[in-house]
């Protein structure tokens, strides 16, 4: 076994964050890592084991859904003593009346309960896939971020330009401060780029030529950075097209949230940024690398901004 594979499967835990800045207020950020990446993701598949296991206890023991229903009922008898001592104008002269809700809803759940713990599967996956999402997202902008603030010649070229991004300084504003607003423009543009081509992004190619078509090619295309990117491409596509059904209530359906899909989308959200760290590490090594080296691993721009604000 691999030292890599050992630690991907032995984690450790998580560095503690240290800001580190001279009296100049130059900040010093330390790299991305991969590894602290890998406890994230690590923690997240522990968490979400976990909460899969405690539902199949509930689907398949009684004794286990009775501890739930009796501690739900009386969640739910609570709620209706609440509501009733708060606003008792809603149940008008009826004074207990509210007694008589609470237990045909304790009722219409314990008639219900496996039906409940059917969907409630369907559930852990939206909300599984929210999450995941979330945490993908968070550390490609932290790579992208942190590139660019430890290598500004990087951000100066032809790609970087395309974007709608802040180009001048304003009246007064020191370039540090200017190259930090750039850079998190730049990052916020990056982050709305397709994982695949689209006719919206292949039409503005026309008029832009230096502006990437899709994220895979942000990364070959701006950052020089290639780690078979591609391969994940359509299955991300899919997967944000869901994550959008899901955070816009469009109820993504379970035949949609299929296992097969719940795996692929596992494997792409979690090894498309293990990739992007590690080919970094060895193009951008002040901005990213395979063991953490403490301190801050957050965007120096992002720090900036927190500074600044204290």
């Amino acid at each position: 076994m691999s030292r890599a594979t050992q630690e991907r499967k032995f984690p450790v835990g998580k560095p503690q964050l240290r800001i580190q800045h001279t009296v100049s207020q130059h900040i010093y950020v330390m790299p991305v890592s991969a590894r602290s990446y890998e406890v994230d993701i690590w923690n997240l598949n522990t968490q979400i084991a976990l909460i899969r296991n405690s539902l199949l206890h509930l689907s398949q023991q009684r004794d286990v859904r009775t501890e739930f229903l009796d501690e739900r009922t009386k969640q739910i008898e609570s709620s209706w003593d609440r509501l009733a001592r708060t606003k008792p104008e809603l149940f008008g002269p009826f004074k207990d009346i509210h007694k008589s809700f609470a237990k045909s809803e304790s009722k219409w759940l314990r008639e219900n309960i496996l039906a409940i713990v059917e969907f409630s599967e369907h559930r852990i996956n939206q909300m599984e896939l929210v999450v995941r999402c979330a945490l993908f997202e968070a550390v490609l902008t932290d790579v992208v971020g942190n590139i660019l603030w430890e290598y500004p010649q990087r951000s100066k070229n032809a790609i970087h330009d395309s974007f709608d991004a802040p180009k001048k300084r304003h009246p007064n504003e020191k370039e540090e401060d200017f190259r930090g607003r750039r850079i998190e423009a730049l990052v916020e543009r990056v982050n709305h780029l397709p994982y695949i081509p689209t006719s919206k992004t292949l039409a503005t190619k026309k008029t832009k030529p230096d502006r990437p078509v899709c994220l895979c090619k942000y990364f070959s295309e701006g950052l020089i950075l290639e780690f078979k990117q591609e391969r994940f491409a359509d299955v991300l596509e899919e997967v944000h097209k869901v994550r959008n059904e899901i955070a816009h209530r469009a109820k993504a359906s379970a035949r949609t949230l299929t296992d097969e899909f719940m795996s692929h989308a596992r494997v792409a959200l979690s090894e498309f940024p293990r990739c992007l760290i590690e080919v970094a590490a060895q193009e951008y090594p002040n901005a990213c690398a395979l063991e953490p080296q403490g301190g801050s691993e957050r965007p120096g721009y992002l720090i900036k901004r927190v500074l600044e604000k204290l």
